[in-house]
């Protein structure tokens, strides 16, 4: 058998269950990667191990189902003139939102 294929073959075992051991942890409300390292390390094993860990309750914190970028609202953007520079840009910037960087006192 040729050894590429062997490589190529082995890589998609460990793709396989790596999503499938992603999905369990994800139904049992677990992190993904704990699932996906799980079986590509032990294979099958890790599989069943992954399946048989408790299900997380739902108030219980997964990083899948919460996201910093939910509580956090974006700056507003503004445009730039065509013939401002980064500089007065910045300095624009600065004194809008009273920050005190660059500035002596």
């Amino acid at each position: 058998m040729d050894f590429s294929l062997i490589v190529v073959c082995s890589f998609a075992y460990a793709g396989a269950l790596g999503g499938a051991g992603a999905y369990v942890a994800i139904q049992k409300n677990r992190d993904w990667m704990e699932g996906s390292v799980m079986a590509v390390l032990f294979g099958p094993f890790g599989l069943i191990v992954e399946a048989c860990l408790p299900t997380n309750q739902k108030g219980a914190e997964n990083p899948l189902h919460t996201s910093s970028r939910d509580t956090v609202a974006p700056a507003p953007v503004q445009p730039i003139a065509s013939s401002q520079t980064a500089v007065e840009v910045f300095l624009r910037s600065a004194q809008e939102t009273g920050s005190a960087s660059g500035r002596r006192s």
